[in-house]
């Protein structure tokens, strides 16, 4: 049944059909030998109810077999992804966690709301890094990575904002009510994050297209920047996913940290436009970087303050 059930389905749902089919295969290998004892175990436990020795013997048989195998899980995987190689990615552009249905057990559905904003701000961050090194390696393959993910942080956007306009209509305990309401900040601030991280890699293209080449003390700049607002975003995102005050608080230094960094740099790349260290092309783009670095440092705040 679980082979048949798996028929028109991906790779995935076909090697767990196929566990199981092994599993049930394997437990009946192991019970053949003992079948007398297990039959006269069965009915010593209820002699006189068929319907009981049926249900006592498929838990008996499951519960053995689970405790047999579960040490040999790693091998079973293995035969299996031998008999059946390759993998198949499922992907899915809008959200997975979700579901209209949930909308009537309100406290499941603010859970679900929470996970989906955890993983849209994971693809925040995600894209935030493949940008930054999509523009420092003139990755072109990072900066479409970049682009499907925005796309995807587009729609949950979207996707997340309506379903809480739907949950917002049911009533609500009141603290999952004060975590509704931060969310829509939340996910405004994230989609930002994405936009910003857009932005770099059009400077990415830009770059590549001009030839444009960033020296290595502007280069160093970026990178210090990079790391800072980087470091921002995950303390955002840690202090939401485990609503704490405290993590929330330690992007206060790191949000005056950017900032400088900002004020600085752009400084010191007048000086070298001054000296003629850098041309006018790398100078701009230098620029526009260091001024989308600062605004993701600033909604990686906001997120943060939401929480505090």
């Amino acid at each position: 049944t679980a082979l048949l059930a798996s028929a028109g389905a991906n790779r995935t749902a076909k090697k767990a059909g196929l566990v199981h089919l092994l599993f049930n295969t394997i437990g009946v290998l192991i019970f053949l030998p003992f079948m007398n004892i297990v039959i006269d175990l069965i009915q010593k436990i209820s002699p006189d109810q068929v319907t009981r020795q049926v249900a006592n013997a498929h838990t008996i048989f499951n519960v053995t077999v689970t405790l047999i195998l579960l040490p040999l899980s790693n091998f079973l995987v293995l035969l299996v992804n031998k008999i059946m190689p390759g993998d198949s990615k499922i992907e899915k552009e809008g959200a997975i966690y979700l579901d209209k249905k949930l909308l009537e057990t309100p406290v499941v559905a603010v859970n679900q709301v929470f996970k989906e904003t955890l993983r849209m701000g994971e693809l925040a961050k995600n894209n935030l890094e493949f940008s930054m090194e999509a523009f420092l390696e003139e990755d072109e393959e990072k900066i479409q990575k970049v682009y499907k993910n925005e796309k995807t942080i587009n729609i949950l956007e979207k996707e997340i904002t309506d379903y809480l306009v739907d949950l917002s209509s049911h009533e609500l305990p009141e603290n999952d009510s004060k975590i509704l309401s931060a969310t829509f900040h939340v996910i405004n601030d994230l989609e930002r994050i994405g936009d910003h991280a857009e932005n770099i890699v059009e400077l990415a293209t830009e770059k590549i297209n001009t030839k444009a080449k960033i020296e290595s003390d502007a280069k160093n700049e970026l990178i210090t920047m990079y790391k800072k607002s980087l470091e921002a975003v995950k303390i955002a995102l840690d202090s939401y996913e485990k609503k704490d005050k405290n993590i929330a608080k330690e992007i206060k230094p790191i949000e005056e940290k950017i900032d400088n960094y900002e004020r600085d740099f752009r400084e010191n790349n007048i000086l070298r436009l001054n000296e003629k260290i850098c041309n006018a092309n790398s100078s701009t783009i230098f620029l526009d970087l260091i001024s989308n670095l600062e605004r993701i440092g600033d909604h990686a705040t906001n997120i943060a303050e939401t929480v505090a």
